[in-house]
C-alpha cells in the first residue's frame, strides 16, 4: 500500500517538471535556452491564482470557468513573458543567459506582488483547488485506479501537451522546420523558413506551457496553500 502510495504521489509531483521540461523542450528546439522558465512559472501560478480568486469573489462558482478560466489566464500570461524573452534574445540580440536569469527575478517579484493581496483570503484559493484535485478522480481500493486515476484534471493535461508536442515536433512538417531552426539558422533561412517566425512562436508556446507548471504547484499540488 506505502508503495502504491509512492508512486501515485511521483505521478503527482513529476507533472510539475512535465509542464516545464515540455515548455522548455520547445523553446530549445528553436535554439535558445530560456532561464526564465522558474520565473515564467511563478507569473504563471500568480495570475492563475487570482484569476479563480476573482472569480469566487464575483461568486461564480462554475467548475467549468474554475478550470477553464485560470488556465486560460495562464497561457496568455506565459505567453507574454515568452514574448517578452523573445523581444530581448530575438529581435534585440541580448544575452540569452542574463535575459533568462532577469526574467526569473521578474517573474518572483511579480509573482509575490500578485499573491499579497490574497493572503487574507487564502481560504477561497484552497476551495477552489478541490476543483482541480477532484475532477476525473476516482475512488477504488484497486491498485491501478489508485495510481493512474487518483489525480487531478491538470495532471492529465501535462501528459497530453507532453504527448501532443512529442507528435507535433517529430512528425510533422512544422516540427522539421523548428529542428532546423535551432540546428542550423542560416540553412532553414535559404529554404524559405521564417526563422525568426519560428524562433517567437516556439518560446511564447514553450514559456505558455511551462506557466501550467506553476498553475499546478499551486491549485493541485498544494492544495491552494
Amino acid at each position: 500500500m506505502a508503495f502504491v502510495f509512492f508512486l501515485s504521489s511521483a505521478i503527482r509531483l513529476s507533472a510539475t517538471f512535465l509542464y516545464g521540461s515540455t515548455g522548455e523542450i520547445i523553446t530549445e528546439k528553436a535554439g535558445h535556452l530560456n532561464l526564465g522558465i522558474p520565473g515564467v512559472m511563478s507569473v504563471g501560478a500568480a495570475v492563475g491564482c487570482v484569476a479563480v480568486f476573482k472569480l469566487l469573489k464575483a461568486k461564480v462558482y462554475s467548475s467549468l470557468l474554475l478550470i477553464l478560466l485560470p488556465v486560460l489566464a495562464t497561457l496568455v500570461t506565459g505567453g507574454l513573458m515568452g514574448l517578452l524573452y523573445s523581444f530581448m534574445t530575438v529581435t534585440l540580440r541580448a544575452n540569452q543567459n542574463v535575459t533568462g536569469l532577469a526574467l526569473t527575478t521578474l517573474g518572483v517579484g511579480l509573482a509575490g506582488h500578485f499573491m499579497n493581496g490574497m493572503k487574507a483570503e487564502v481560504g477561497i484559493i484552497a476551495k477552489a483547488s478541490q476543483f482541480y484535485q477532484n475532477l476525473f478522480n476516482v475512488s477504488s481500493k484497486n491498485w491501478f485506479v489508485q495510481i493512474f486515476l487518483s489525480h487531478g484534471v491538470l495532471v492529465y493535461l501535462a501528459i497530453i501537451i507532453a504527448v501532443v508536442a512529442q507528435i507535433i515536433l517529430n512528425k510533422t512538417r512544422i516540427g522539421l522546420h523548428l529542428r532546423a531552426v535551432g540546428e542550423s539558422p542560416a540553412t532553414a533561412d535559404a529554404t524559405g523558413v521564417n526563422v525568426t517566425g519560428y524562433k517567437y512562436v516556439a518560446t511564447i508556446i514553450g514559456s505558455a506551457i511551462a506557466g501550467l507548471g506553476g498553475l499546478f504547484v499551486i491549485m493541485d499540488y498544494m492544495g491552494g496553500n
